[in-house]
């Protein structure tokens, strides 16, 4: 066969392709959907599986804009994917949000990476009770719990966060940071651990520019 030949079997091979994919995805000659597949990442609870389902049942699987809608609604689900098979199957994705801290005086709620709090989360052993000053924003919030992403903080187990405060409770001793500062401060409270190592026991106070006192 030819160089020509060769490149008119290609383009029309693509373009037969391109045909079929444009049909599937648009209006009455879209394949009516018979069936939904549902993966998750991660480890997800019997209990929020079933309140997947219920919406799944409930809901017409043509309909994709109600459904997903309606379980993005669900609080402890970040995002939804779809994809709508050939065959007339949809294969949904669901990405649970993962916490990173139980909220101090309210049951069962969680708050994520992203500042948003949230019901019903999973792998909830050992996370930091963290209290929130109300007139915080979503913003000023998820920047404010970046603080635990810190290694050697990973033993944390309250935080409270304020307007112009940061609260940080260890087994042995306290932090107390500036809400706009703390990045910079990190630097010093590493330098303190490297010195004191596991000697360290009372309140470090790192509000103080370039400094830090240490109270016992």
């Amino acid at each position: 066969m030819g160089k020509k030949k060769k490149l008119k079997f290609r383009l029309r091979y693509i373009l037969i392709i391109g045909l079929i994919y444009f049909l599937y995805k648009i209006g009455p000659f879209s394949f009516k959907i018979k069936n939904a597949e549902v993966s998750y990442r991660g480890m997800v609870s019997k209990e929020k599986q079933a309140e997947v389902s219920g919406i799944i049942k409930r809901i017409e699987l043509d309909n994709l804009k109600e459904l997903k809608d309606s379980l993005v609604n669900l609080s402890w689900i970040k995002s939804v994917k779809m994809e709508k098979s050939l065959l007339g199957k949809l294969k949904i994705n669901l990405i649970p949000r993962e916490p990173i801290g139980k909220i101090a005086g309210q049951n069962s709620t969680f708050i994520d990476k992203e500042g948003v709090t949230f019901k019903n989360a999973d792998n909830i052993e050992n996370l930091p009770i963290i209290k929130i000053e109300k007139r915080l924003s979503k913003e000023e919030l998820a920047r404010a719990i970046k603080i635990l992403e810190f290694p050697e903080l990973s033993k944390i187990k309250n935080l409270e966060i304020k307007k112009k405060e940061i609260k940080t409770e260890l087994p042995n001793f306290i932090v107390l940071w500036d809400t706009q500062e703390f990045e910079k401060e990190y630097k010093i409270l590493k330098a303190i651990l490297k010195k004191k190592e596991n000697n360290l026991k009372g309140t470090i106070d790192l509000r103080f520019k370039n400094m830090a006192i240490l109270r016992r």
